[in-house]
């Protein structure tokens, strides 16, 4: 609230990313505001998509600031369509693990994101139409790797979207349904 009404807001770029540092939510404010030089006043931060992508981890999704969390998503990732595919798969995917173990408030927010941007990034629907999995033993190898801190790291492209099956199995109904509708919209184009 403070960026509109200050002459020159691109004073506050190293303030906000030394908070980020903090943690926490002082963490989810600072890239907001990151956010919003970048978007509207030319800063160039480019390790941006890298540190939002770091915050997508399971606990944000019962943290008390969990809402705010979702809006910065939300208009960090739907606001642009010149995302590489490598940073929209890699967001769908640690996305997609979050929503196995989020309250089914958190997997619904999760599954209609990723439907969006799915449908906004027709290049990254081989992760829904891919069918080959390496087996290993008696085990399925998933290439993604989910300990990566950059999304150009994590080999989403090379992966596929296992959790969503896996949500069609979920205990709560609008879950299940939403889960099954993700990438049916290509289906019938």
């Amino acid at each position: 609230s403070v960026l509109p009404v200050v002459p020159a807001p691109l004073h506050f770029a190293d303030v906000c990313t030394r908070s980020y540092e903090v943690g926490g939510v002082t963490s989810l404010l600072a890239l907001h505001s990151l956010f919003v030089l970048m978007m509207d006043h030319g800063l160039e931060y480019p390790q941006f998509y890298a540190s939002l992508y770091c915050l997508v981890a399971p606990r944000n999704f019962y943290a008390r600031h969990r809402t705010r969390f979702f809006r910065l998503l939300t208009s960090c990732l739907a606001r642009s369509d010149m995302l590489p595919a490598y940073v929209v798969a890699a967001f769908c995917k640690r996305l997609c693990r979050c929503a196995l173990s989020a309250p089914p408030s958190g997997a619904l927010f999760v599954l209609a994101l990723v439907s969006n941007l799915l449908r906004r990034h027709t290049e990254c629907a081989c992760l829904i139409h891919r069918g080959k999995r390496v087996r290993e033993g008696n085990e399925i190898k998933d290439s993604f790797n989910a300990d990566a801190d950059d999304p150009e790291q994590s080999r989403a492209l090379e992966s596929s979207l296992w959790e969503l099956a896996a949500l069609e199995r979920h205990y709560h109904p609008a879950v299940v349904a939403l889960a099954k509708s993700v990438g049916a919209e290509s289906d019938q184009t």
